[in-house]
């Protein structure tokens, strides 16, 4: 299992070395605190499909995310 957290742009060029390393997306864990606004799920800054980061999160796994992505759009790639 490995944890990835930091700039999007980072994480964009590392998750492509994971996979390369041999993990799954259910073994890259990383974090998406930069969505959230006030923190509590008030103001829905932070939503991710049916999950509010401030509130289910903010740390998910890629598998995770891969699934709740499918219908947004974030600012980093997580399909390979």
């Amino acid at each position: 299992m490995t944890v990835i957290c930091g700039p999007p742009i980072m994480i964009r060029f590392t998750l492509p070395v994971f996979f390369d390393l041999g993990f799954s997306k259910e073994n890259i864990i990383t974090s998406l605190e930069m969505r959230m606004k006030c923190g509590i799920g008030k103001c829905g800054r932070c939503n991710v499909g049916s999950k509010y980061v401030c509130k289910d999160g903010p740390v998910f796994s890629l598998a995770e995310l891969d699934k709740l992505t499918k219908s947004i759009n974030l600012p980093l790639s997580l399909r390979r």
